[in-house]
């Protein structure tokens, strides 16, 4: 083992309360076999040996740091009071099946509600119900005030991100709006999230489709084009070169738009991120035309099947920065029998699986290298949303966040095998080359293949989320 990699924060000898032996450690820099101690609920040393007070056996396994899911609708309704799925303690049993050990959910403010009251009511919701750690974004509604100042009481709660949309009734921002927004978050050191697709556009589309009978699910991707995405990200991009401060496109779906995002993090100084998501990487739009195409509806949506690869190779080359879920499922019996697509809940699951789906059809496939895996879901999301270096990497000092995979253990994905309340998955039958063996959060084991979810509903605690960032 490389000299630089043998560390501890105990002494010499020491025994930690977990020590977990002979792992092959994954980390953004190089892949090392290694010990883990585990004491407090953090990571006291990495070693070629540590024993501890209790001891799992991890060779022939893999370490990665616990993912970081940077986004997902948990305890939610949509527009038309259709709650989700999965509320908190049922979607993070399924996120810790999946190895993901830190969420970051939505504060959705309602109109004229005081921000501070919203989110503590959602910070409530969430601690009743998590069986990880969370943190929250909070989204900022459209035709309000200029939100400076409650951008800065909620930076001082440890809410250092906020969500922005330029389509959908109500939460729509107008070009000033939005530039309230970067200017409000940029004075704060926090982060601008953007759901960019032009909503005029949109929603002229969809009165054309529904008046004339156009109403099959199909009609939900081409409602959406792809140069709607294209368009909103360029606008917000010139926006952003006024104001600066930190922007983050969320799930992003076309090269397009990711080309434009990179040229313009190439520009000294400029911070933007983009998040791609997996129903982009390995669904196309050719799903909407089956016999069950409502389950397929999420925006941006699906798009056709040539731009998958090229999505996967802006993952590869760097271009995109993280992979986020957005995961928003609700029951199939809601999204059925609607008259028109414009009608059916707009949302796709996707937290259990994530973590098996980019490993085993990038890493595997050899589309990205492990190490790339570790930066898109580990690393990065704690660099840019402030929880690094407590959370994304396996070092001493850090979280004692692990999740142990099993590779070259072919099966077929199948909701049945997740512990939450989804009852169907849009990645069902895919194939999978790795399973996840256990997940430990803050040293404690909160799932394990053979026993199930151990983790409580309420053991997960609120991250307060810093600002001034490191660079990634």
């Amino acid at each position: 083992m490389r000299k630089e990699w043998v560390r501890a924060v105990r002494p010499s000898g020491s025994r930690a309360e977990l020590a977990i032996r002979g792992a092959l450690v994954a980390g953004s820099r190089g892949t090392f076999t290694a010990d883990i101690g585990i004491s407090g609920g953090r990571i006291v040393a990495l070693a070629e040996e540590v024993r501890g007070e209790r001891e799992l056996d991890a060779r022939g396994l893999v370490a990665l740091p616990g993912v970081i899911d940077p986004h997902v609708h948990l305890e939610d309704v949509a527009g038309d009071g259709t709650p989700t799925a999965d509320d908190f303690a049922s979607g993070t049993a399924s996120a810790a099946a999946g190895g993901v050990t830190t969420i970051l959910d939505f504060i959705s403010p309602a109109p004229g509600q005081d921000f501070l009251d919203a989110f503590r009511r959602r910070r409530a919701e969430a601690a009743r119900g998590s069986r990880i750690d969370f943190g929250l974004h909070c989204c900022l509604p459209a035709g309000g005030d200029d939100p400076a100042a409650a951008v800065a009481a909620l930076v001082r709660e440890g809410v250092t991100s906020f969500k922005a949309f330029t389509v959908y009734e109500g939460l729509a921002l107008d070009a000033f709006e939005l530039f309230r927004a970067m200017r409000a978050t940029a004075a704060q050191g926090a982060v601008l999230m953007l759901h960019a697709e032009t909503g005029e556009i949109v929603d002229g589309l969809v009165r054309e489709f529904v008046a004339r009978g156009d109403v099959r699910p199909l009609y939900h991707a081409y409602s959406r084009p792809a140069f709607c995405e294209e368009a909103a990200v360029a606008e917000a991009l010139a926006l952003h070169r006024a104001v600066g401060g930190d922007l983050y496109f969320v799930h992003v779906s076309t090269r397009a738009a990711v080309d434009r995002i990179a040229a313009e993090k190439r520009r000294p100084g400029w911070r933007v991120f983009a998040e791609t998501c997996p129903q982009y990487l390995l669904l196309a739009e050719d799903r909407l035309t089956g016999p069950q195409g409502e389950r397929y509806i999420c925006s941006p949506p699906l798009r056709p099947r040539g731009e998958l690869e090229l999505l996967w190779a802006s993952v590869a080359a760097g271009d995109v920065d993280t992979v986020g879920t957005d995961h928003c499922p609700f029951p199939a019996a809601a999204r059925s029998g609607k008259p028109s697509f414009a009608q059916v809940p707009n949302g796709l699951g996707g937290l259990g699986f994530s973590l098996e789906l980019m490993f085993s059809h990038g890493v595997a496939t050899g589309r990205i290298t492990i190490e790339r895996l570790v930066a898109l879901m580990c690393e990065n999301p704690a660099r840019i949303f402030g929880l690094w270096p407590q959370k994304g990497r396996i070092s001493p000092g850090a979280d004692a966040d692990v999740v142990l995979l099993k590779p070259a253990t072919p099966h077929r994905l199948s909701v049945r095998d997740l512990p939450g309340n989804e009852d169907y998955s849009v990645y069902e039958g895919f194939e999978s080359t790795v399973q996840v063996e256990y997940t430990i959060s803050r040293g404690e084991v909160v799932y394990d293949r053979r026993t199930g979810v151990a983790g409580e509903p309420g053991r997960g605690w609120f991250l307060g989320q810093r600002v001034g960032r490191p660079v990634l």
